[in-house]
């Protein structure tokens, strides 16, 4: 099933609310499971005048200019629009790094906001993305009641079903980062291993190993002599015959 996130952008530049568009467009064609669909408001005075008109839902998004050229602030508007939906989210766009205060003084509790670079054209993809990768983690999470799980890889956030997942282990050498092998590929993530144990308490992990989390739901076979799991599709785990010893103990 794929989320479906209309993104409202409030930009009195009409060109730079198309790139806007774009590249909203350009980061949701890489997602599967969510549908950012960007739609610019070209009336914004009509849009703030009628907002009670307007049938929002929880999980859309608005991208507001700070500094609009009219008679009312994208922060009024903000205001207006926390009045009627708590739930949404609001980015807001400026020219000002300084505006930050301004946002905080209205109480409009926003995502975040993004200082615009205008020439030769809006450059701040990286922190756009970031926003829209928060907001798509947060709600698959919520809409599938917690089964998602989030990791963090480097500034990405990587969103996995459980189901997906063989083993999650430390890297030797490497503090603060752990493998996840998944049914598809290997992931490095950049947690701790005891902050990952905290997050897959719900599932049908083994979390009571040191350095490995092991899904037992895909556990094929082991072997306690070589010390090895065998999981589905011939994948192998080297772990010791001591750790084999303990989840043998938990199979049983």
């Amino acid at each position: 099933m794929t989320l479906t996130i209309t993104s409202y952008i409030i930009e009195d530049e009409l060109q730079h609310g198309k790139i806007i568009a774009n590249k909203i467009s350009a980061f949701s064609d890489k997602k599967t499971m969510v549908d950012f669909q960007p739609k610019i408001i070209t009336e914004f005075i009509h849009f703030y005048e009628n907002l009670n008109e307007f049938d929002f839902n929880d999980n859309d998004l608005f991208i507001i200019d700070i500094h609009l050229n009219t008679y009312f602030s994208g922060i009024e508007l903000a205001k207006r629009l926390r009045a009627l939906n708590q739930q949404v989210q609001i980015i807001f766009l400026t020219n000002d790094e300084n505006s930050g205060i301004q946002v905080i003084n209205a109480q409009v509790s926003p995502l975040g906001y993004i200082v615009k670079h205008v020439l030769p054209n809006l450059i701040f993809e990286e922190e756009l993305f970031s926003f829209l990768q928060q907001i798509s983690s947060q709600l698959l999470v919520k809409l599938n009641n917690g089964k998602l799980l989030t990791f963090r890889s480097g500034n990405k956030q990587i969103i996995l079903y459980p189901e997906e997942i063989y083993y999650i282990a430390t890297i030797k050498g490497a503090r603060g980062k752990v493998l996840i092998k998944t049914t598809k590929n290997e992931i490095t993530c950049t947690e701790h291993l005891y902050q990952i144990k905290k997050k897959v308490s719900h599932t049908q992990f083994f979390t009571e190993l040191k350095s490995y989390i092991i899904n037992l739901a895909y556990v094929k076979s082991f072997s306690r002599l070589d010390g090895v799991i065998l999981f589905d599709q011939q994948n192998e785990l080297y772990v010791g015959t001591k750790i084999i010893d303990k989840i043998s103990k938990r199979l049983k």
